[in-house]
């Protein structure tokens, strides 16, 4: 299904240049291919406001990356409890995360809600990956 992952190299250079040119440069390069990226755009949505105070228009974003190849572009949104994140986080990076996870939460939430995307799912990942897994697996089908 996904020949190609977000690896470091592209990961680092959206860490670190905050435009639409590297969003649109990525898109373009592999839309026509199947491609799994962690957040994408709705992430420099999210953390554009928290982290550098400025908001962004998301369904003017997504035009200017995307143009009239919307219509291929999937989402998935895996949800999880604050509680579960916590532990998440501190099991993966042995640390308690001081962010607010319950606002960034919701301003993915918002995020999600807010895109033009067609092809979209919300999915509750606090428990059972296996069912995720078979909840995504059947989107992707149809």
């Amino acid at each position: 299904m996904c020949k190609h992952g977000f690896n470091k190299r592209i990961e680092d250079n959206l860490r670190f240049k905050h435009d639409e040119s590297v969003y649109k440069y990525y898109f373009k390069k592999y839309c026509n291919e199947d491609v799994v990226y962690d957040r994408f755009h709705i992430s420099e949505a999210v953390y554009s406001y928290t982290l550098r105070n400025k908001k962004i228009d998301l369904n003017k974003f997504e035009r200017r990356i995307f143009g009239k190849e919307l219509d291929k572009v999937y989402l998935i949104y895996l949800d999880v409890k604050v509680f579960v994140a916590s532990k998440r986080i501190l099991e993966r990076d042995n640390k308690v995360e001081l962010q607010d996870l319950n606002f960034d939460r919701e301003m993915f939430r918002a995020a999600y809600h807010k895109t033009n995307i067609k092809h979209k799912i919300w999915i509750d990942n606090n428990e059972n990956v296996l069912k995720t897994i078979d909840t995504i697996t059947h989107f992707l089908q149809y």
